[in-house]
């Protein structure tokens, strides 16, 4: 569509892609915000979890509303948390190597060229309403 050619070019000029340093290939939409670790390389969420045997739900009550938590399990996530030295809240500031995967291509390229939107629990896939006049 000449239309999405036209914006795609628009933004290729405005921020002119450069090759990633770690393999050469270059990017249009290129890692703009901080990397997804927290902030730190340590210990995530994830790994706090598993190591106290309780889903990532149950650490995330722990640390933001414990009084909604059994005393063992939120022993057993702090004991976790203070084993693998996981820390809350720290401000990433390092920016993301590689974009990562986003929506553009599910929720607007693909309605864009097909005119549908997809499936998603729990509607299915239903048409983009378009008016047909000015």
């Amino acid at each position: 569509m000449d239309w999405l050619t036209a914006l795609v070019l628009n933004h290729i000029a405005r921020t002119k892609p450069m090759p990633c340093p770690c393999h050469g290939r270059t990017y249009v939409f290129q890692g703009q915000g901080t990397a997804h670790t927290g902030g730190h390389h340590g210990a995530k969420l994830v790994d706090v979890a598993r190591l106290a045997g309780v889903s990532t739900g149950s650490v995330s009550n722990v640390l933001n509303r414990p009084e909604c938590v059994a005393d063992a399990t939120r022993a057993r996530v702090e004991k976790a948390s203070t084993d693998l030295g996981f820390v809350l809240g720290v401000a990433a500031t390092e920016h993301a190597a590689h974009w990562r995967r986003n929506g553009f291509a599910t929720w607007l390229f693909t309605p864009a060229a097909s005119g549908w939107y997809p499936k998603r629990a729990p509607q299915e896939a239903r048409p983009i309403p378009i008016l047909g006049e000015p």
